[in-house]
């Protein structure tokens, strides 16, 4: 039983690092250097300006939350 919960906190513990943000129409998870799109990793499959293009976006949503 304390096996299972360990595993729950730290997949809930993964969400929580994880930001979410809308790029185009389309709903990324970035977590650390990893770019996920439902809930599957794109990294290597985005060009480096979609890649510039969602880190910028995520940046944004980030300061307006600080903001507010």
């Amino acid at each position: 039983m304390k096996k299972w919960m360990i595993v729950l906190c730290a997949t809930c513990c993964m969400y929580l690092n994880a930001q979410e943000v809308t790029v185009n129409g389309v709903v990324y998870t970035v977590k650390k250097d990893a770019i996920l799109k439902d809930g599957k990793a794109v990294t290597e499959t985005l060009s480096v300006e979609e890649q510039q293009n969602i880190r910028i976006t995520l940046e944004k949503v980030e300061a307006e939350a600080d903001i507010a």
